[in-house]
């Protein structure tokens, strides 16, 4: 029975031996197989994506032939994307879906000066056409596609293209290009007739800040015609003297300009940031705002000639954004103020805005204070008024006392006033404690008429000022009547 029972024990252990052994096989069998097809499937993958972008580079490439196609069935003066430079019907950025993946189209066109060398664009003989089309989920470049275009109908005079206006837009106060401002083009003989574009926006580009219009034709002589040019840009307005005449034959000016056939005309449009100035009338015995009465402010450019304009107050302060009817302009100003009480105030050179980097930095408010001296009271003084007869009466040997005359006081500052009338019964008449405010002696005058001697009724000047003695000391004025 003992060797029944060894024989038993040992097919177990063989029996237990031999499934250990197929587990561990079983195992490995199964990492191999991992790993060969991890290799496998990655070696797929790749084949598959770079079908797929194979696949996707071909549709781009597709679709910027046909954009370019497109482009080139157009009237040559609309090649040029809308809103840029030069200006068109083209849209600048689009986007197509081709078999459920979506691509995004830029379209660039531009000026190309040849074959004239430097400068701005003087005949612009062709335009480039770039499209670039990228994968929109990760903006992956997928096709680029560039040609160049030229307008296939040619003058008599052998151009490539009909008369062009170049127009470029400046800062006034800086004289730097505007990028970005959009510029209209009108004709004074065709109300029909608008084209609108905008300058070059990037800084480094020979159309940076200028737009460039063409496929003009020359401007008729009978009746006279013009182009008028236009320019906005957010945050400035356009100087006064480049804006188009009111009346359409007027003088040819930067705004207002004519073209010959095959002709390039060039043109500056000046713009500015409009400013504001804020005036305050200072007492300048305790720095109070002046409020005594009505007060005239003068604002004048010490920049510009013609640009001044005069403000009355109430309560010592003038705020205004125009001079002249004219936006304030950058620049240097000077403010006079006066006052009834005859009390005078400068303040010269004021640069607007403030600061140097005020203008650029878009700080264009001023505050300008302007310093009035310590009120004066008055004089008081007895004026006597003599009235004899002959134009050179008031020589030696005098003449006789006309009697009767009409005697006037003017004081110019207020000419209508009614109360320095008097008759000179005697031929004397005496003005006693008269209030001279401390005006210049010239501000006085005397007028005389004489009731039986034309011009009936009216005043004559017969003498004049008032000499500047009369402020301190009484004084005597003789007056002569032929």
């Amino acid at each position: 029975m003992d060797w029944i029972k060894c024989i038993r024990n040992r097919l177990l252990r063989a029996a237990r031996r031999e499934a250990g052994i197929t587990l561990i096989e079983t195992v490995l069998a199964i990492a191999i197989f991992g790993i060969v097809s991890t290799s496998v499937i990655g070696v797929l993958t790749s084949a598959t994506a770079a079908d797929g972008n194979a696949r996707q580079r071909s549709i781009a490439l597709e679709l910027a032939q046909q954009q370019v196609e497109y482009i080139r069935q157009l009237n040559y003066k609309d090649v040029g994307v809308s809103g840029g430079n030069p200006g068109g019907i083209v849209q600048g950025t689009q986007s197509k879906w081709v078999a459920g993946l979506r691509y995004d189209l830029t379209t660039r066109v531009e000026f190309v000066n040849d074959p004239i060398s430097g400068g701005v664009v003087e005949n612009a003989n062709y335009k480039q056409i770039r499209v670039i089309v990228a994968r929109h989920s990760d903006s992956m470049e997928l096709a680029r596609f560039s040609t160049y275009l030229s307008d296939s109908a040619r003058l008599s005079s052998g151009s490539l293209n009909n008369s062009l206006i170049n127009v470029t837009a400046m800062d006034y106060w800086t004289n730097e290009l505007l990028g970005g401002a959009e510029v209209t083009l009108t004709k004074t003989w065709d109300a029909g007739f608008t084209a609108t574009d905008t300058t070059g926006a990037v800084s480094g580009l020979p159309t940076f800040g200028i737009a460039t219009f063409e496929g003009l034709q020359e401007t008729p002589l009978s009746p006279v015609g013009y182009y008028d040019v236009t320019a906005s840009l957010d945050g400035y307005t356009t100087l006064k003297e480049d804006l188009p005449p009111e009346l359409a034959t007027a003088t040819e000016s930067a705004a207002h300009v004519t073209l010959d056939t095959s002709g390039t005309k060039s043109t500056i449009i000046h713009l500015y940031k409009p400013c504001h100035i804020n005036v305050r009338i200072v007492n300048e015995t305790d720095g109070s705002t002046y409020t005594a009465g009505q007060a005239t402010v003068t604002i004048s450019s010490t920049t510009r000639s013609a640009t001044t304009e005069q403000f009355v107050t109430t309560d010592g302060t003038v705020s205004t954004d125009t001079i002249n009817g004219e936006k304030v302009l950058p620049g240097t100003y000077t403010v006079d103020v006066d006052t009834p009480t005859n009390r005078h105030g400068e303040s010269a050179n004021n640069p607007v805005p403030t600061g140097s980097t005020d203008y650029a930095n878009g700080n264009l408010i001023s505050n300008i204070a302007v310093s009035l001296p310590a009120y004066i009271p008055p004089t008081y003084i007895t004026l006597t008024v003599r009235v004899r007869q002959g134009a050179n009466g008031c020589s030696s040997p005098l003449g006789n006392l006309m009697k009767n005359a009409t005697v006037k006081v003017v004081w110019l500052s207020n000419p209508s006033d009614p109360t320095h009338n008097f008759t000179a019964s005697t031929g004397t008449w005496t003005y006693s404690d008269a209030v001279f405010t401390g005006v210049p002696a010239d501000s006085y005058e005397i007028r005389v008429t004489v009731p039986y001697k034309p011009p009936w009724g009216n005043w004559q000047t017969l003498q004049g000022t008032i000499p500047e003695t009369a402020y301190s000391s009484d004084t005597s004025v003789c007056v002569g009547v032929s």
